[in-house]
């Protein structure tokens, strides 16, 4: 079992980090933090509201830093891998994990990570890794079902599930807003004259992609598009496979859409390869749009559209909430789900079919 102590830079939380979150500019942030006029109320108080939840320093030292000091709280933070396969070793957890280490060290809390194999030993991994010893759990829930965020609850430690929802765990929880995300990357393409409008589908589902392909096929209905067409692809989610898969398919010569949203990049990336591979990025394009905005997808040709998530958000809004879940115990558990935003890029083309 691999259980590593974390070195961690410090580093307070920016203009930046608070503008991601409520998407405005970073100079409207800095405007509001060093009490600039020219700003509306409304503006201001959602600025303000946003820093304190990123626990960011007002001029005093927040209730979450005062706190973690006095009490010596320690935050163990659980790489949870069912397959290991979505949750593979992508810029994505590593911008999550880092941005968990840095809110800890902000507010000076011990701060480690393990990783838990679903198919070992529960109780095993649960003496070996020490959860018992630390004030509270942070658990990557990317890949996690119901059932193994139950067996977390049996410990009896405070936690936090980072990256996935389920409505009949009472828990807290901090995630993307997946429907959101994929109904606008969805309205993308209708926008831009797309009424074929494919799915390329993970093989390997979880709650994140089941909530997009919600928001996709919401998309379609309320825009008066056909839900039920012969454009849905399933797709590995790594890389190569997903590329092999996507050529296997094209070898059919089946019917294509002129569009197609994907369940994250990796899938986006490795049909689009597919796509280029066949000519099929040429005279009309297909267009793709994936999720998650990986640090790729810039580099691509052409570079993709997709929906940036503000990773280090969630990581710092995780950290807060169970540092505010171990100051009040009896506080209700929340559910808090972090907007996407359109990047726009070259991928995403206007419908040329007749």
């Amino acid at each position: 079992m691999i259980v590593n102590w974390m070195e961690v830079i410090p580093l307070a939380v920016s203009a930046k980090d608070i503008a991601a979150l409520i998407h405005v500019s970073p100079a409207t942030v800095s405007m509001v933090l060093n009490h600039k006029p020219g700003i509306g109320e409304a503006t201001r108080k959602k600025v303000l509201d946003a820093a304190q939840t990123l626990g960011y320093d007002l001029g005093k030292h927040s209730i979450q830093q005062h706190t973690a000091n006095q009490d010596n709280y320690s935050i163990h933070f659980i790489f949870f891998k069912r397959s290991g396969i979505v949750v593979a070793d992508t810029p994505f957890f590593s911008e999550l994990m880092e941005g968990i280490a840095q809110a800890c060290n902000h507010i000076k809390c011990p701060f480690r990570v393990s990783y838990h194999y679903y198919d070992d030993d529960f109780q095993q991994q649960v003496k070996n890794n020490g959860y018992l010893e630390s004030s509270g759990l942070i658990l990557l829930g990317t890949e996690m079902e119901a059932s193994d965020i139950e067996q977390f609850q049996t410990l009896g430690v405070p936690f936090v599930v980072l990256d996935c929802y389920y409505d009949e765990i009472q828990a807290d929880f901090v995630l993307i807003n997946n429907v959101q995300g994929a109904f606008l990357a969805t309205k993308h393409l209708i926008n831009f004259g797309h009424k074929k409008i494919g799915y390329l589908k993970s093989s390997i589902r979880i709650a994140n992609f089941e909530e997009r392909a919600n928001g996709y096929y919401i998309a379609l209905q309320k825009n008066g598009i056909e839900m039920f067409h012969p454009y849905v692809v399933e797709l590995s989610p790594t890389a190569n496979q997903g590329y092999e898969d996507m050529l296997r398919y094209l070898e059919r010569d089946p019917e294509l859409a002129t569009a197609y949203f994907a369940d994250n990049d990796i899938i986006a990336a490795a049909a689009s390869r597919a796509f280029a591979e066949k000519g099929l990025l040429m005279s009309k394009p297909i267009s793709i749009i994936g999720f998650d905005d990986m640090p790729f997808c810039h580099l691509m040709t052409p570079a993709l559209s997709t929906m940036e998530v503000a990773k280090r958000s969630l990581a710092t809004i995780a950290v807060n909430r169970l540092i505010e879940k171990l100051q009040f115990p009896s506080s209700n558990f929340r559910k808090i789900s972090i907007a996407t935003a359109l990047i726009s890029r070259d991928s995403v083309h206007r419908c040329c079919s007749t």
